[in-house]
């Protein structure tokens, strides 16, 4: 809305957005062994404070005022705004469901399941548990963000209260 984009355009590029900051965040997460578990789920919930930050000071980005999304032109063919919202969340869940079966019976859901199961032995046998991880990380990251700007929409105003609220991580770490 910010830099008059079409909302349809914007939401790969928030996927790709995600993907790319998940993956950072994986590179340096991943990389230090001791870094697993409960100090990962507690590094990425310090990892939003500093993007709430760092997006509180960029202009470019919000600026610390917010962005009104009520005036976010949506394609006609989409319905009205409920209908609009539905059929979004219906694509991205069907897309969701896609990626999650195409990688259930692959080599990478195959590998997944082992280092969930016991990832030194697994990496021991072979998987490439670091690239399989980032892999999986990353397309996690592009479902949130394509999920995240469809909800972007819902929500009206977005301000950086609410998408870097403590309330978020928490939930997915209590989770």
């Amino acid at each position: 809305g910010k830099h008059e984009w079409s909302f349809i355009s914007a939401l790969p590029v928030a996927g790709l957005l995600a993907l790319v900051g998940g993956l950072a965040l994986g590179f340096v997460v991943f990389r230090v062994r001791r870094l697993t578990g409960e100090i990962f789920a507690l590094t990425t919930l310090a990892i939003a404070f500093v993007l709430a930050s760092v997006a509180r000071i960029t202009s470019a980005i919000d600026g610390g005022t917010g962005i009104f999304m009520t005036g976010t032109p949506i394609p006609e063919f989409m319905g009205e705004f409920n209908t609009s919202m539905y059929r979004m969340t219906l694509v991205v869940m069907l897309l969701t469901v896609l990626a999650a079966y195409l990688t259930h019976d692959s080599s990478l859901g195959w590998g997944l399941f082992s280092i969930r199961d016991d990832e030194p032995v697994a990496g021991g046998l072979g998987v490439p548990v670091f690239r399989y991880k980032m892999v999986a990380l990353g397309i996690n990251a592009f479902f949130a963000g394509l999920m995240g700007g469809v909800w972007s929409l819902q929500l009206g105003f977005v301000t950086i209260e609410d998408v870097f609220s403590i309330r978020v991580p928490l939930f997915v770490i209590l989770m």
